[in-house]
């Protein structure tokens, strides 16, 4: 059942001035004026824009369609799918001692804090007065019971008794405390869209209770913002206090691995971190931003935003949210993310939105939700998977290191542990109340993009209502109508978003200037008139975007530990090259049909393909929107673009992308991708094709890799006064400026070369850096490269330095190709070794390249130096001489030319 509009207008109303009612405004050092949305009782800082009550903004079009859908699946039907949903914060369930582990019978106070939370916002946004009942209905026992002796609003237990306290911090380091911060925040949320007083009377009895109460707990620090909720509505001293303590330096007790987020983290390239459960890192991360608003000190609002910059940084999936399976680690095609995080990253995103006014955190919210949300969930909103993964072709692939393993990426009512079926039901709530918000001056701010009606209160407390039509973000325009109660002056924000360049703002067809501000809104202050029109005009283009998939590979151990990552430079060479094709804040995918249902994949799609990045020609097609949204696989938004049939074959327990770019054989062919969104079946981090490898006819640019007998500078110890390859009597006479001058002399053009002396990776190949060591090198764009090592490499005496000393080779040629496809000769050692050559024969086969022999030349003793001349260093004098050098050089001209077709000399 629907309340009729005009009775909801009253209701949101009175909603929005609540907090006029209950106090004179108070304040910590805040500005003195309080807003129209503004708290009663105000901190340091007030944020940046301020959040409208759940209710303000109603979804309408396609958004509705889906809250619809969320509502007839689970948000409404929780009870349905698992007891623990009936359990969750019920009057009668009371864990105590051992229950209060999560895994030992209390995990529905987390999974009650998720679904409440959602079920309460939902409700609110629909105006369903169903779901606002049944919202009640579940929160009713916690505040009908809550008392001044409970441990925050764990209200059955004691926090006077010895007991009980000592079993809820041996419970993970107080892991329930941190369930009643989710629980908290729904109760929040309730009371912001329906005023019930109850709640904030309970809110005093959780925070208000005990001075010491958030500062003593070790494990998370989800009830700061809660408890902040509670002390701006209420002005409770003894929350002041709570909070005072809590950010008062030296006194936190915090496990470091918690503590360690309320400092800004080193984000230099290269910087390593432990890493982190991914709810852990967003439930212990995004609330320090209160310590801001709390204190005034911007550290903490810098360390809230360095940690989610690092995460962006280190783990962002292309479709907005984070590497999560179920601890964050590099971008992978086939790695996870959890349904929880999708959750929580929205969350984390809209909040810091909310303290910072910056519209970044806006595009991080739409990227998040328009992809990685409707992942989550079948097209009827009654399945859903623990993980998602860019790349999916088969149910039950990948194997996935945490949670439900491979079971996680299938469709299913429920999966153990129960968190992401309860935590499914926030995703949606919280972008369509968050759509809006206030700014301090009584100005309104457009932060999030879709279908809905805003109705609201600005300037001198004018009802305001704003009609927002659109199919975004499956179109570009936005066409919105002010109605206002009469003509008022106020200022509306509008949000650019950073991928659109070209934005257009019209007000009643008249354009405005559309230059958005640092924080990338576009301010428009002036008298509005009831019926004046806004039309936004954000012109999408498509984007390929290449890409390294850096993950680690399995097998995985299932271990809960975390390990240390790296934060990578921007052109980053490590991992595996893919591409990817947005347009506007879209990711687009090749489906693969979901039929019978969405474990069931079309056997006779093609998906095998390689995106030509050189000529991807991608034409966007539009078609109508359907009369019911839900995700559909036929889009009305298409992209079309150029691809390239590969052979690649990835493996069911353990897929991945191919280690290079595939050589182009063929003319490619246009492939259809759709929105992410509208797949459960797809391929979204495509392998790449490349030109075909370079001619020789072609080359102008030659990378030589080697060591000593590459270059060597002088060095009077050892009697060696040359600056080239050891031991040439002059630099003309070495390997490589013979190579050069044969090659010179193939194309009628002498080449530009680059000489370097890899010894160190010889010496630490097992350690070496490559991708950053050898960036400048990379960034040559040599046309053929001559890899020629092997000589300082200590012996491989065992297969764990064979396979290592191996890998770093298929490293160098995969770094040496990552950009197209040069010619690359590998070069045995000139001083054979069965072992290190069979290494390097192995590497440069997997990869295509070519290997020369050059064993032989090192065992006839005419090619050494000593042959030629007396040396008083053997070991210079056992180089090879001029002799030997031509011949290396003859060796290597003669495999390139071969390659071609041509003759050698």
């Amino acid at each position: 059942m629907e309340r009729n509009r005009s009775t909801w207008l009253g209701i949101a109303l009175a909603a929005m001035a609540l907090g006029t009612a209950l106090t004179p405004n108070a304040t910590r050092g805040a500005e003195s004026k309080r807003p129209i949305y503004g708290r009663p009782f105000e901190a340091k800082k007030r944020p940046a824009l301020l959040p409208l009550p759940p209710g303000a903004v109603e979804p309408a079009g396609w958004l509705r369609d889906w809250c619809i859908a969320a509502r007839d699946g689970y948000t409404g039907h929780m009870d349905d799918y698992d007891v623990a949903f009936r359990q969750a914060w019920a009057a009668d369930f009371r864990q105590k001692g051992e229950g209060l582990y999560w895994y030992k019978g209390a995990w529905p106070y987390e999974g009650g804090g998720y679904w409440f939370d959602g079920l309460a916002r939902l409700g609110l946004a629909l105006h369903d007065d169903a779901l606002i009942g049944q919202a009640k209905a579940r929160l009713d026992p916690v505040l009908n019971n809550m008392n001044d002796r409970g441990l925050l609003f764990l209200w059955w237990l004691d926090r006077s008794d010895p007991g009980d306290r000592a079993a809820v911090k041996a419970a993970l380091e107080g892991w329930p405390l941190w369930t009643c911060g989710l629980l908290g925040r729904a109760l929040s949320g309730y009371y912001a869209g329906t005023g019930d007083r109850r709640v904030l009377d309970a809110m005093i009895q959780a925070y208000g209770a005990d001075p010491d109460g958030l500062r003593s707990i070790t494990g998370n620090v989800s009830n700061l913002w809660p408890a902040y909720d509670a002390y701006t509505r209420t002005g409770d001293p003894a929350i002041a206090e709570a909070l005072d303590a809590m950010f008062r330096e030296g006194t936190s007790s915090l496990v470091p691995t918690i503590d360690r987020y309320r400092r800004p983290p080193d984000l230099t390239p290269g910087a390593e971190v432990d890493n982190a459960h991914v709810v852990e890192f967003l439930e212990c991360t995004t609330p320090w931003a209160v310590g801001y608003l709390w204190t005034g000190d911007e550290t903490y609002l810098k360390a809230a935003l360095g940690w989610h910059e690092l995460l962006d940084r280190v783990a962002m999936q292309p479709h907005g949210v984070p590497v999560a399976d179920e601890w964050y680690l590099p971008t992978g095609a086939f790695r996870g993310s959890e349904t929880c995080d999708v959750a929580g990253y929205l969350w984390s995103q809209l909040s810091l939105l909310s303290v910072t006014g910056d519209g970044r955190m806006a595009d991080r919210a739409e990227r998040a939700l328009f992809n990685a949300g409707p992942a989550t969930v079948s097209r009827d909103f009654k399945t859903h998977v623990y993980f998602q993964s860019p790349n999916r072709f088969a149910a039950g692939s990948p194997t996935f290191p945490h949670g439900p393993g491979a079971g996680g990426g299938v469709y299913k009512a429920k999966h153990d542990p129960l968190c992401c079926t309860a935590a499914l039901n926030r995703i949606i709530p919280w972008y369509a109340t968050s759509m809006w918000m206030a700014t301090n001056d009584d100005g309104l701010a457009a932060t999030c993009y879709g279908p809905c009606k805003l109705t609201a209160l600005a300037g001198e407390r004018v009802p305001v209502e704003i009609t927002c039509e659109t199919d975004y973000p499956f179109n570009e325009t936005i066409a919105m109508t002010v109605k206002t109660a009469h003509e008022a002056s106020f200022p509306i924000s509008f949000r650019i978003p950073g991928w659109c360049e070209t934005p257009g703002l019209f007000v009643n067809d008249e354009p405005v200037a559309a230059q958005p501000s640092e924080n990338g809104f576009v301010r428009i202050e002036r008298t509005w008139k009831p019926g004046d029109r806004v039309r936004l005009h954000l012109p999408m283009t498509p984007r390929l975007q290449q890409g390294r998939d850096a993950a680690p590979r399995g097998p995985f151990n299932g271990v809960h530990a975390p390990t240390r990552v790296s934060i990578p430079a921007k052109d980053d060479l490590r991992g595996l090259p893919y591409a990817t094709v947005s347009y506007g804040p879209l990711l687009f995918a090749l489906a693969i049909a979901d039929l019978a249902d969405p474990n069931t994949p079309d056997p006779a799609a093609r998906w095998k393909f390689a995106l030509d990045e050189q000529q991807p020609r991608i034409e966007v097609v539009r078609s109508a929107m359907p009369t019911k949204w839900d995700w559909p696989l036929d889009s009305p938004l298409k992209l079309k673009v150029q691809a390239v049939a590969v052979d690649w074959n990835p493996s069911f327990e353990s897929p991945m992308l191919p280690a290079e770019p595939f050589a182009k054989s063929g003319p490619s062919e246009a492939i259809t991708l759709v929105p992410y969104g509208c797949s459960k079946f797809r391929i979204a981090m495509f392998p790449v094709a490349a030109e075909p490898e370079v001619r020789v006819a072609d080359v102008r640019k030659i990378l030589f890799l080697g060591n000593s007998i590459t270059h060597h500078g002088p060095k009077p110890d050892i009697d060696w006064a040359g600056d080239w390859g050891m031991a040439a009597t002059a630099p003309e006479k070495d390997y490589v400026h013979l190579v050069a001058a044969a090659i010179g002399k193939h194309t009628g053009k002498p080449p530009e070369i680059l000489v370097r002396n890899i010894a160190e990776f010889e010496r630490e190949y097992a350690t070496y850096d490559v991708d950053a060591k050898m960036k400048d090198l990379v960034a040559f764009d040599a046309d053929l490269v001559v890899l020629a090592i092997g000589e300082n490499v200590p012996a491989l005496a065992s297969d764990e330095a064979a396979d290592k000393f191996h890998r770093g080779v298929v490293k160098i040629l995969a770094a040496v190709r990552s950009k197209r496809r040069p010619i690359v000769v590998v070069r045995s050692g000139f001083w054979a070794d069965e072992a290190k050559d069979r290494q390097l024969r192995k590497a440069s086969d997997e990869a295509g390249t070519i290997y020369v022999d050059a064993g032989p030349l090192g065992r006839d003793e005419a090619n050494a130096a000593r042959s030629e001349r007396p040396y008083k260093h053997a070991g210079v004098g056992g180089h090879p001489g001029d002799r030997g050098m031509k011949a290396l050089a003859d060796l290597i001209v003669k495999a390139v030319l071969a390659r071609a077709g041509e003759p050698g000399r």
